[in-house]
């Protein structure tokens, strides 16, 4: 917290001191309210005030396009309701709530139990994959690209559509096959 308070002390014009007493601060605003209270909105809020399809959020566009159907995010529909002119002119961003918070928002209580274990198995997968394979640059960069892209804080969908994992998981295999064909060329003995 101190950290947080001095890096935004040395990149706004408030002291670290202002930040931490005026619940109006970017501090509050920006770690508290725009990361925490999405959770909690989200359990009060969905699914009697905010109906909108948001189970189908990680599915690739043009998949929903083609079978027409419509989703959208929760953190946005919260933000919505939260801050509708900033929505509508477009200075709003997400209001986070989580993994559990989209979990809630798509899936219920099912989406609360689950969710735990549907993101640690993503993420141990690739972890596991990195522990138990030397370690080559190209298994690294599989690790870089997945790790960098993940949204534990804010997303639930990237987890249970494996959006982020299965391409360049599909990506990994590919270069593997390309690499070591190159490597091993057929010898007649």
């Amino acid at each position: 917290v101190a950290l947080l308070l001095i890096g935004y002390q040395l990149t706004t014009e408030t002291t670290a001191l202002k930040q931490f007493t005026n619940f109006n601060s970017a501090f509050y605003g920006r770690i508290f309210i725009s990361s925490f209270m999405g959770f909690p909105l989200s359990l009060e809020l969905f699914p009697d005030a905010i109906n909108a399809n948001t189970a189908l959020f990680g599915i690739p566009q043009p998949i929903l396009n083609t079978l027409n159907l419509n989703a959208s995010d929760s953190a946005r529909e919260l933000m919505k309701i939260i801050n509708p002119e900033g929505v509508f002119n477009g200075s709003a961003n997400l209001l986070s709530g989580y993994y559990l918070g989209e979990a809630w928002a798509s899936f219920g209580t099912l989406g609360l139990i689950l969710a735990p274990f549907i993101v640690g198995i993503n993420i141990q997968m690739v972890h596991t994959l990195l522990v138990l394979n030397q370690k080559q640059p190209l298994y690294i960069a599989f690790y870089a690209l997945i790790t960098t892209k993940w949204l534990i804080p804010s997303g639930f969908s990237q987890f249970y559509t494996f959006k982020i994992v299965l391409f360049p998981f599909l990506l990994l295999i590919t270069l593997y096959i390309i690499i070591n064909s190159l490597r091993n060329p057929h010898v007649n003995k």
